[in-house]
């Protein structure tokens, strides 16, 4: 048993994109990409194996629409560096990160969703 308590599990993320830390509005998700396997059926009905592919990783974020979000910038985003920090102290990396969509802007809620990709994986550290 463990002497000490666990630290957070979720909760605070940062978000930052070529230096510059954008102000999410509550939903992040990443998708750190890496190997993805397929069964490969046999003609026997058992399975003989798999093939395996390299998955690109991907980033979708809910933006809070401040002063100094611009959907214009966010939309030319295209091979930069860019890191996704959580607060239980895992970080996502990308230095090839671009903008697949980004969704209309909802002024009630004051956020825009963007959809990133990057190609390969993230590095985790």
């Amino acid at each position: 048993m463990p002497s000490t308590a666990p630290g957070p599990v979720g909760g605070t993320v940062y978000f930052t994109i070529k230096g510059r830390q954008y102000d999410l509005s509550g939903d992040l998700t990443v998708q750190p990409g890496g190997k993805k396997r397929e069964a490969v059926p046999g003609l026997s009905g058992k399975g003989c194996g798999w093939t395996e592919t390299i998955e690109d990783g991907a980033v979708e974020a809910t933006f809070a629409t401040l002063g100094s979000l611009n959907v214009t910038d966010l939309r030319a985003i295209a091979g930069v560096s860019a890191q996704v920090e959580c607060i239980n102290g895992h970080r996502y990396i990308t230095d090839t990160l671009y903008c697949q969509e980004c969704d209309p802007i909802d002024p009630v809620k004051g956020t825009v969703k963007v959809k990133f990709g990057c190609i390969g994986p993230m590095r985790e550290a």
